[in-house]
Order: C-alpha cells, then sequence, then structure tokens
C-alpha cells in the first residue's frame, strides 16, 4: 500500500489537475487500505483479469490434453491475526505453459479448497485442459466435473482414498507373480519412460510406468490411466528414494507416458513459477495489510505483475514501472469496480451501483483499458 501511495505522491500534480481537486493532495496509505479493503469489487475484477490474460481465441479446438492447468492453494501469511492458525487462503489454477494464474478463489473460512475448486474450474474453459492437483483433489465428484466440462484430470493419489491406492499398488507390485498351473498369466500393459539428469550436485532419476488396466474395472469416474511415480536424487553418498502413484482420466492415445512425465513434473511449476516468486520477490507473506479484503486485491495486482513478467510485458506494464518510478507506458491494465460506500472518492453515486473512472484519471494499476 505505500508503494501505491507514493507512486500517487509523485504524480499528485497531474492527478489533481486530471481529477479537478482544489489542492493537489493524495490519499494516505490507510485510505488506500480502506478502499482496496471495502470499495473494489473483486469478483468483477478477477472476470476482467481472465479475460486479458486469456489466450486469443483458437479457429479451432486445442487438442486434448494439451494445456496443462495446475491447481494449489496458498494462505497469505501475513494475514493470519496473532493467536490464531487461518488467514486469507487463496486457490489458483495457474497454466503452466504461459506462467499466467487464469483465475483465483478465496477459500472462506470453514471451508477447505475441496469445496471452493469447483467453484474455480467452473469459470474456465476447460476444453484441451489436463487440470493436475495434489491428493486433495482426487474427488470423484471433482473428477466428474472436469470430464463433462470437455477437460481431463490428473491426480494423485494418497491415503485419503485407501481403496484406490491399495488398488494402485497392486497394479504396480512387482512383475513376477505366481500363477496356479492352467491359468494364464496377469497380462501386462506397462509402457516406462525414464528421464535421468544431472546437476546443482545432485544426479536424479525418475521412472514413469503407466497401464491402462484399471480403465472400466473401478468405480472412479472416468478413469482411463493409472502411473506409478518413482523419483530416486543421489546427494554424494546420500541416496533418497520417493515412490508415488496417479490417475488420469486420459486415455494412452491422448496421453503417452512422455507426456504424463511432464504432466507430472509441470505441476510443481505452481511453486516456483507463482508461490515462491509472490513470497520472495513480491514479499507477500510480509505484507501486513489486513483490512478486509484488501489482500485479496493486492493478490490480484501481483498476479498480473508476474504475468506481465513472464510474458515479456514488463517493460509494458505502466503499473509495475510506475510504482518503481519508472514511466508509465499505455498497456491494458484492467478497471477497479468500486463499490459503496463512495464518500472516499467522490460525493455522488452512480445510479448503477459501480464507478467506472476515465483511464486517464487513475494510476495505472486502477485504471481502465489504455
Amino acid at each position: 500500500m505505500r508503494a501505491i501511495a507514493e507512486w500517487a505522491w509523485e504524480r499528485r500534480g497531474e492527478l489533481a489537475e486530471r481529477f479537478g481537486l482544489p489542492r493537489a493532495r493524495m490519499p494516505h496509505p490507510t485510505t488506500w487500505s480502506r478502499v482496496f479493503g471495502h470499495a473494489v469489487a473483486v469478483a468483477t475484477r478477477e472476470r476482467v483479469m481472465a479475460v486479458l490474460v486469456a489466450p486469443p481465441p483458437a479457429a479451432e479446438d486445442p487438442p486434448p490434453a494439451s494445456q496443462q492447468i495446475a491447481l494449489d492453494g496458498k494462505t497469505l501469511r501475513g494475514t493470519i491475526p496473532t493467536g490464531s492458525s487461518q488467514g486469507v487462503h487463496l486457490l489458483s489454477a495457474y497454466a503452466v505453459t504461459t506462467g499466467t494464474v487464469l483465475a483465483q478463489e478465496a477459500v472462506v473460512p470453514k471451508e477447505n479448497e475441496i469445496v471452493a475448486a469447483p467453484r474455480l474450474l467452473r469459470r474456465l474453459d476447460l476444453r484441451g485442459a489436463i487440470i493436475s492437483g495434489d491428493a486433495m483433489f482426487a474427488q470423484r465428484t471433482l473428477s466428474t466435473q472436469v470430464v463433462e466440462t470437455h477437460g481431463h484430470y490428473c491426480w494423485i493419489a494418497k491415503e485419503n482414498q485407501p481403496t484406490l491406492l491399495d488398488d494402485l499398488k497392486l497394479r504396480f507390485s512387482p512383475r513376477i507373480i505366481p500363477v496356479a498351473k492352467g491359468f494364464s498369466p496377469i497380462p501386462l500393459d506397462f509402457v516406462v519412460v525414464e528421464p535421468h539428469e544431472k546437476g546443482h550436485g545432485r544426479r536424479e532419476y525418475r521412472r514413469l510406468t503407466s497401464s491402462s488396466l484399471l480403465a472400466g474395472s473401478r468405480d472412479w469416474p472416468y478413469l482411463a490411466q493409472a502411473v506409478q511415480v518413482v523419483r530416486m536424487t543421489q546427494v554424494g553418498r546420500q541416496i533418497r528414494r520417493e515412490e508415488r502413484y496417479g490417475i488420469t482420466s486420459a486415455p494412452a492415445t491422448v496421453a503417452s507416458a512422455p507426456r504424463l512425465m511432464e504432466v507430472v513434473r509441470g505441476h510443481w511449476h505452481i511453486e516456483n513459477g507463482l508461490h515462491y516468486r509472490r513470497d520472495v520477490t513480491l514479499h507477500e507473506d510480509a505484507s501486513q495489510v489486513h483490512m478486509g479484503q484488501a489482500p485479496h486485491v493486492l493478490a490480484i495486482l501481483n498476479k498480473y505483475g508476474l504475468w506481465t513478467r513472464h510474458t515479456g510485458r514488463a517493460h509494458e506494464s505502466c503499473g509495475t514501472s510506475a510504482l518503481h518510478g519508472g514511466s508509465a507506458r499505455p498497456y491494458p491494465v484492467p478497471c477497479v469496480t468500486l463499490q459503496p460506500p463512495w464518500s472516499w472518492w467522490s460525493q455522488t453515486s452512480p445510479p448503477c451501483g459501480r464507478l467506472w473512472y476515465d483511464p486517464a484519471c487513475l494510476p495505472p494499476l486502477l485504471s481502465g483499458y489504455c
């Protein structure tokens, strides 16, 4: 908030002239907090942001499972009150290829990401997408929703689905299985991909094994393939082994074993490309802004800033450069829709209940389409 207030203060003369203010004075950071906390229509801003960062419409639908969207949530630690364990928690849908946050959904108190995920996915066009998530999202209802809206899912299976996990472990048990006389051996259709990497002082060996034999034999909706992922990491003389299991609705003709390896590894881009940058680069967890919905509004602005950096448009982003004293170049920045009370900004309230300011009159981060 202080950076935004400093931006406005440095341009108080120009802003006062354009707003027709009698005195060249700008709001205090606390006033900005009140505006962001109580006067910004977050839902409208999220919809405008979704339109802004969405890829241009294609003439044809993208190939199935060609675009990965990772689901993961993050709590803004600076919003956790003293003596409490809950703060503002946002669930994000992150496009792995473009590094874009397509949408965010606030997880209200007394609910978790499982409840918020269906609301979030209803706002997205899932044609050609494969949705990845950790074990929390391995739910039958969510899996059905994804596939019936023309997408595919790829979930990690853990102890929260014990029957499914037991079946996966049995499916990928050692290959040598005793067979009684007169019976045929159990058919195997395993496809294995084994990438190796060396760097940063360690060696990494991964093996992904996929199988389609569980398709139709389980009551899990639209299950097409099961996967086992084994990761071995060697640092010096220490070797660590991890083993995970997962399921996907994408058949082998749509998502081969190498593609599934890309999806499993690509899911963690949301940690490095989004959460880490928010925490370390933008110091989001260190923010002490608690008022109303202000933390959510700032998270939206941070999301937009990261998108401009990732897409190579940071030099055009008037919001990012102007806050640091740079020149403001015109670039389409979503408008902020204000809601009552209006006394902080104007003396009159429009009959429609919304106020869209002239793009030339607001700081770039709060302007309409430039």
